[in-house]
């Protein structure tokens, strides 16, 4: 099994807004698009989490 594991930095627009939330929501509604789908050959699941 491979896994990939992504980091991404807020931009400062973000942060100065203090849109962490929306853009944590936003990743995570893009990504859930894809469940289900065969989008990427063999994908088993994805999920964007905030640690």
């Amino acid at each position: 099994m491979i896994r990939h594991i992504l980091f991404w930095k807020y931009t400062d627009n973000i942060k100065a807004e203090h849109k962490e939330e929306w853009a944590l929501h936003f990743l995570q509604d893009s990504v859930a698009t894809m469940d289900g789908k065969d989008i990427v050959t063999g994908r088993l699941c994805g999920d964007v989490k905030d640690y």
